[in-house]
């Protein structure tokens, strides 16, 4: 019995997605580029039984900056529109290590900021969010994928978890102006 579930979660380990499973895809996934314009989203965020709670539309436009010590960085600001008229921004700050395909991201909602790994036509984010919940905040990790369709289109799918639990899900197509 317990060979048959050491296999089994050996296979399920082995099976994890990772970006390197795109090496190669094309086309490639260059995030800076994609995002150094603004990009339209129109998405969904579900909740831990798949429901729909929200539609919105996203207006992301990317700038590329330099710092003072003359590093460049993404500021990529994000303008959220609800179906309800609810209107949220937020602004992030990417920045390319010196690691090829690795990127790392701050958000003042985004404590300990988030780490990316992008492989061939896909990126892995990886982070803590603190996210609004009925008049409070909850911290929760998101695993947020996005993959390339072609030069002018991304999928994004980010799951949400709780205590290791996935209590929603956020899902996203964007298309490059």
């Amino acid at each position: 019995m317990i060979k048959k579930l050491s296999l089994m979660l050996c296979t399920l380990l082995a099976s994890c997605a990772s970006p390197q499973n795109y090496a190669g895809q094309e086309p490639e996934m260059d995030f800076y580029e994609f995002f150094s314009s603004p990009v339209d989203g129109w998405g969904t965020i579900t909740d831990m039984q798949g429901v729909v709670t929200h539609r919105f539309h996203v207006l992301m436009d990317g700038k590329i900056q330099q710092t003072p010590s003359g590093d460049t960085y993404l500021q990529l600001d994000e303008t959220f529109t609800y179906s309800d008229g609810t209107i949220k921004e937020r602004y992030w700050k990417v920045y390319q290590t010196p690691e090829k395909g690795s990127l790392t991201a701050e958000a003042p909602e985004v404590p300990g900021g988030a780490l990316g790994e992008q492989a061939g036509s896909a990126i892995q984010w990886k982070y803590k969010f603190d996210l609004p919940y009925k008049g409070k905040t909850i911290r929760v990790t998101m695993d947020d994928w996005m993959w390339m369709v072609d030069d002018k289109t991304l999928v994004n799918k980010n799951v949400i978890r709780k205590f290791g639990i996935k209590v929603g899900e956020l899902n996203i197509f964007f298309s490059k102006k």
